[in-house]
């Protein structure tokens, strides 16, 4: 099994969600409008598309907050027989993601990371997810709680800097434990020593004395 290592947590406020509700449910929808896109040069992140009903489905993606007036205008040139108010923009959201390698063949590491976003009282709006990266669309405003460490019980130093202590966010300190707890002989975890060239440390097992 590829050994698991969470090497932080990021947050993107750079964001903005689109909603187009009541589309035809029928093929080539999804392509007009992803095609339109590109062309205009509107990079798409975060991709949802309901099931199905009654004939209609609704498609919601994300993308960068400088884009959305703009993709909303492509919305509206590829479907003008929807009414505005089936076309939601919404610019008060954040990305947050746990980063790391080998998530794939741990189970469990995305219910560790909902598990520490709800103690932190952060709803999760939409999700996304791939082999090194899990990201969660989350309140602007509440984004920073999952990655400034709140709250205090959860905080661990992890790296020590001239005037500065950083801090293991609440998503790392969970997500760490529960790899720890899987393996056998599990020991603590101790602040990881700088990476070559200043870059940043890695969490590693205390050696047992």
């Amino acid at each position: 099994m590829e050994k698991m290592l969470i090497r932080g947590v990021t947050k993107d406020s750079n964001v903005a969600r689109l909603s187009v509700l009541r589309l035809e449910d029928k093929p080539g929808i999804a392509f007009n409008l992803f095609s339109k896109l590109a062309a205009k040069k509107i990079n798409v992140d975060i991709i949802l598309q309901s099931s199905g009903r009654r004939g209609t489905k609704d498609i919601t993606f994300t993308v960068a907050e400088d884009n959305a007036e703009l993709a909303r205008d492509c919305i509206m040139e590829c479907f003008p027989e929807i009414e505005e108010d089936n076309v939601i923009v919404d610019k008060s959201i954040a990305k947050v993601s746990i980063v790391g390698a080998g998530m794939e063949t741990h189970p469990g590491t995305a219910s560790r990371m909902f598990d520490a976003l709800y103690s932190a009282g952060i709803n999760i709006e939409m999700i996304s997810t791939s082999e090194i990266k899990i990201s969660v669309l989350v309140d602007q405003e509440m984004a920073d709680r999952a990655v400034d460490g709140r709250p205090r019980r959860f905080r661990r130093p992890r790296r020590v800097l001239p005037g500065r202590q950083r801090v293991l966010s609440v998503i790392e300190v969970r997500c760490s434990a529960a790899i720890l707890a899987r393996q056998p002989n599990p020991t603590p975890l101790r602040s990881g020593t700088p990476g070559q060239n200043g870059g940043p440390s890695q969490l590693t097992p205390k050696k047992a004395l």
